[in-house]
């Protein structure tokens, strides 16, 4: 493999991250990893985050250096780039899955009883890795739209029991945030709709977590509203929180942007879930808008046809 030395550097500091993780792990150094690992949460994100570095060298080692040096060459680096996001999120999906997975085990106490600090341990690491999942999400999406690579493909969906799932999972963080919640569900059932069901599910995640996390603190209220109308069935999320000013409403869907309010509010945000699902959604032939005083709260809505997501292949 034919590498410059300006290549080498990245490569370098994930691989010595990894060699730290496994003096540390393992006890080839004892005292050191002894040192370094201490109890609770701050052991275990210390220890996926080594685990991460060390998967990292790995996979930048053996997969993504040539990339980088097209990058560094300036060859194609628009296509180049994409590609490079599209599998380095690819690529983490497995292992954040895993993460997750085990993360229930323990959540469960399938592996055995915890006590209550580790417990909410557990609960803030869950926090943190569904995070992750969310802009492994966003980023292999990006870079797919981007590419004209998504493809919606459409099936039967209950989509009261998507949005309810959703709920469920966010339950917890919900509850942790003090905020009232309600879902109010169409009068009438409404049939199987022809959608997308995980490019769906990451609509209304993202819109429903916005509101939580932007509610007003400590007493924040969050309605989400399905409702089948003559032309279609439209989907809402409204919170009484931050709201939007009058100056950026025009800047809430581009890529990257956050406002300086919500920075403060969450600093580890990215600036693509909106954007994201903007793009989603007007894939699939729907229409996505919002309404917002700012200091009184927001309310997104999102809106298809009665004939639901229009499937669309690769080009």
């Amino acid at each position: 493999m034919d590498l410059d030395k300006s290549t080498y550097s990245p490569i370098r500091l994930f691989a010595s991250l990894a060699v730290v993780f496994l003096v540390t792990e393992f006890g080839v150094i004892p005292v050191l990893g002894r040192s370094l690992f201490v109890s609770g949460v701050a052991e275990a994100s210390i220890r996926l985050f080594f685990l991460t570095a060390m998967s990292f060298s790995v996979i930048y080692f053996f997969g993504y250096a040539p990339f980088v040096k097209k990058m560094i060459s300036g060859q194609d680096i628009d296509e180049t780039r994409n590609e490079f996001v599209s599998l380095a999120s690819h690529q983490l999906r497995t292992p954040l899955t895993a993460i997750k997975l085990f993360l229930e085990l323990l959540e469960n106490e399938t592996v055995g009883p915890l006590n209550a600090e580790q417990k909410d341990y557990v609960k803030d690491l869950q926090q943190s890795t569904d995070k992750l999942i969310r802009l492994t999400n966003n980023l292999l999406n990006v870079s797919r739209m981007e590419a004209g690579k998504l493809v919606v493909a459409i099936e039967p969906t209950d989509f009261v029991a998507l949005i309810s799932d959703v709920i469920d999972e966010l339950k917890s963080w919900i509850k942790a945030k003090n905020c009232n919640f309600a879902f109010v569900k169409p009068e009438q059932p409404l049939p199987l709709i022809p959608l997308d069901e995980t490019l769906m599910r990451q609509v209304v995640i993202n819109l429903i977590s916005n509101a939580v996390k932007y509610a007003r603190s400590g007493k924040g209220d969050v309605v989400v509203t399905l409702e089948s109308q003559v032309d279609g069935y439209l989907f809402s999320v409204k919170d009484n929180g931050i709201g939007i000013p009058a100056d950026i409403r025009g800047k809430i869907f581009r890529k990257f942007f956050r406002s300086d309010i919500a920075a403060r509010i969450d600093t580890t945000g990215s600036g693509l879930g909106l954007y994201v699902i903007k793009m989603i959604v007007e894939l699939g032939g729907g229409r996505i808008w919002f309404e917002s005083s700012e200091g009184q709260g927001s309310e997104f809505f999102v809106k298809f046809p009665l004939q639901g997501m229009k499937s669309r292949t690769a080009l």
